[in-house]
């Protein structure tokens, strides 16, 4: 008579449970399938990831420029005319930039020099330069490069390694922050934030280690938590709850803190400071009737999209110098601007700008159209001075995010799709791009991959 037995195997992390019935000899065979099973699950449980970092971008075009030229001398004049008595339209240094234009067909003696007149450009001014005093380049990259041995501050820019993209570069998916670990093998940590909560933004002050989160029970428009997390022992810590946004202030160790208050029915937004020495808020500044929204954003891809990219669709920035608040709700057209010492507050009209800042160079987008009528977008970086650019990408994604690395040598950029949504968002991927060769690393491709930031 043959025996049989009876197990029963619950695997918890999975909420499934399997019964089996078989003879003794199978036995064995069961007992090594549930610890198999044990040592799935505790991998299930590990923080570090494996990330999908292919480059999604199949259009890749770098803009070619004319020559470009590199001032050798100091005060040189930029002249009216191709003529040595030609009126003087200003002084150039040694160093700077211009874009030429063209050159006479002669060339010109003067003293002991002979050399062409070249017609340069120069911050939107025309002029001409004596060709002896520039150093000509085919592109601004070269120049831009020859230009540092003439500066007094020395530059140094190496190769770029995707090993030292490790451990400072963060960015959130599905609402956990990852801690890029190694980009080159696409190794990235999930930060263990509050569990079965959406972290809406994170923000990082120069303390090493250590960062500060929002975490909401979903993401609405509902007041969160903010949260201190510890990046050497892996804790989470609450500091204060109902926060909608936050700004920091390192200096004086205070927290702009903003949230929303509802009392008979009527939406406030509230303004207030929060002292990180003594952990409690230790100003209200003012509170602010809640408008209705001038548009159902639930339905807009795009605005969905730019609030979880930015944490808020909320413009706040607080001026610590002049002791001012710039606050822009969404439903609202006009920027409050208000006074920290008072509360008092007036209504102006502020233009934003679409240029993201480095040093003496910035990055612009600009949108264009194919031969099949699809519409692209160009990345570009400009040089505030000379004037000249350089086209980074162009392709179908939109870059909507960027994020300057503190030691200036990268930018951390969102790309979107809008020719693609998932779970009411247009696909997101987090690139970064060096500023060294202006080659663009892909860190998390997913299309769920956003909000990228540097820790210092």
């Amino acid at each position: 008579m043959k025996i049989f037995k009876k197990y029963l195997i619950e695997n918890k992390y999975h909420n499934t449970i399997l019964y089996s019935v078989f003879y003794p000899k199978l036995g064995l065979f069961f007992i090594l399938l549930f610890i198999l099973l044990l040592f799935s699950c505790k991998k299930d449980k590990e923080t570090n990831v494996t990330l999908q970092n292919q480059n999604k971008i199949s259009s890749l075009e770098l803009k070619t420029t004319t020559k470009v030229g590199v001032v050798n001398v100091d005060r040189l004049r930029l002249r009216q005319d191709n003529d040595l008595h030609s009126k003087t339209l200003r002084y150039l240094d040694k160093g700077e930039i211009v874009k030429i234009i063209g050159k006479n067909n002669e060339r010109i003696k003067i003293d002991e020099m002979e050399d062409y007149w070249y017609e340069v450009e120069y911050n939107g001014v025309k002029g001409w330069l004596y060709g002896y005093f520039i150093d000509i380049y085919s592109d601004y990259e070269n120049a831009y490069e020859g230009a540092k041995k003439y500066l007094n501050t020395k530059i140094e820019i190496s190769e770029i390694s995707l090993e030292i993209i490790s451990n400072n570069l963060f960015f959130i998916s599905r609402g956990k922050i990852f801690q890029v670990l190694n980009s080159k093998n696409g190794i990235a940590k999930v930060l263990k934030t509050e569990e079965n909560w959406i972290v809406t933004n994170y923000f990082f002050t120069r303390k090493q280690n250590f960062l500060y989160y929002i975490a909401k029970p979903n993401n609405s428009e509902i007041n969160g938590n903010l949260y201190f997390y510890n990046l050497i022992d892996d804790t989470s810590t609450l500091i204060i709850k109902n926060v909608y946004y936050a700004i920091f202030n390192t200096d004086n160790n205070n927290i702009l803190l903003l949230s929303i208050d509802k009392k008979s029915n009527v939406e406030q937004w509230v303004l207030s400071l929060f002292g990180l020495d003594s952990l409690k808020i230790t100003k209200e500044i003012v509170k602010i009737e809640k408008n209705k929204q001038l548009e159902d954003l639930a339905k807009d891809y795009f605005s969905l999209t730019l609030k979880r990219e930015c944490g808020t669709l909320v413009s706040l920035e607080w001026d610590t110098k002049r002791n001012f608040i710039y606050f822009k709700p969404p439903e609202e057209n006009q920027t409050y601007l208000i006074s920290i010492s008072d509360g008092n507050l007036i209504k102006i009209d502020v233009q934003k700008s679409n240029q993201f800042n480095i040093d003496s160079r910035y990055l612009t987008i600009n949108s264009l159209q194919d031969a099949a009528g699809e519409t692209l977008y160009s990345l570009i970086l400009k040089d505030k001075i000379s004037g000249f650019e350089k086209e980074i990408i162009r392709s179908k994604l939109y870059p909507i995010n960027f994020s300057l690395s503190p030691k200036q040598n990268f930018v951390a950029i969102s790309l979107i799709s809008i020719n693609d949504v998932k779970e009411d968002y247009f696909s997101s991927s987090v690139y970064v791009l060096s500023l060294s060769n202006y080659s663009l690393i892909p860190i998390s491709t997913d299309g769920y991959s956003y909000q990228p930031k540097w820790s210092y």
